[in-house]
């Protein structure tokens, strides 16, 4: 389980994967280390509608070649932006949380991520490298092109203390939760419910939330679904990201998304 460069990892796979993300907080987001501390993941009990890995260390691995100095151009990452999937790659890196590695594809065709899990216990994640974000706001869109039974993740505030993640089920449910690594209990769930504003099936669904302060706030295609005060765990900070994983309750496989974009922005 390792936090990988995703250039790498498609030029692998003989694919070109364009990636840009826009996120926001309400202060001036702070450069992130070039080679953040990783979050070492302890096996948990399964949660119900997440998959939790048997072992997980997140290694950050650098790119197979790196060109000269003198021959890369000098360019500053934005902090806040609307991503496409039709840019530089190379400020993301993707973490396979749980799962084969072998069994998940990453492709780009469209101007869109395209991830096919073909094990039920795969998670993967792919997390903005530059900058560390204290309150943001997400939009995700993504598109389901395989079976019912995916998980689609937006995630705040990672760090080696946790995060704060906001799961929408293709199934019609949704999940925030929050990981304490600290205190080593893994998976909170801290709120759970079920909206008739999910698409279900072959469709997309726009994913928005808010992390301010101690608001956790979560939209699904335009309607308000659920904001909570989260006041136990109090994560500060942190880098944002998004993912995929097969839901635990319902392990079928292929699941195929297609991610369409991602804005991060001030909330």
């Amino acid at each position: 389980m390792k936090i990988r460069a995703l250039l790498p990892f498609l030029a692998l796979a003989g694919l070109i994967l364009s990636v840009g993300l826009a996120c926001s907080t309400s202060t001036t987001p702070t450069v992130a280390p070039t080679n953040p501390p990783p979050v070492v993941v302890q096996p948990t009990e399964a949660q119900p509608v997440q998959v939790k890995p048997t072992q997980a260390k997140p290694v950050q691995v650098p790119p197979t070649e790196v060109p000269p100095a003198t021959e890369v151009p000098t360019v500053e990452a934005p902090a806040f932006f609307t991503d496409h999937f039709d840019g530089d790659l190379s400020n993301w890196k993707y973490w396979i949380f749980s799962g084969d590695e072998n069994k998940l594809t990453i492709s780009n065709d469209n101007s869109r991520i395209i991830t096919q899990l073909d094990d039920p216990k795969l998670a993967v994640y792919f997390f903005y490298d530059p900058y560390i974000y204290t309150d943001v706001a997400l939009e995700l869109v993504a598109e389901n092109r395989g079976v019912n039974s995916n998980n689609i993740n937006l995630v705040c505030r990672y760090s080696e203390e946790g995060w704060y993640e906001f799961t929408v089920q293709n199934d019609g449910l949704y999940s925030i939760w929050a990981y304490d690594e600290i205190g080593g209990s893994g998976y909170n769930q801290l709120y759970s419910g079920g909206s008739t504003a999910i698409k279900q099936g072959k469709d997309v669904n726009d994913i928005q939330v808010i992390c301010s302060g101690t608001t956790l706030a979560l939209y699904i295609n335009g309607a308000e679904t659920r904001s909570i005060e989260e006041k136990r765990f109090k994560l500060r900070d942190g880098q944002i990201g998004f993912g995929v994983n097969i839901s635990a309750s319902n392990p079928v496989t292929p699941v195929k998304v297609e991610f369409d974009s991602i804005t991060i922005a001030q909330p």
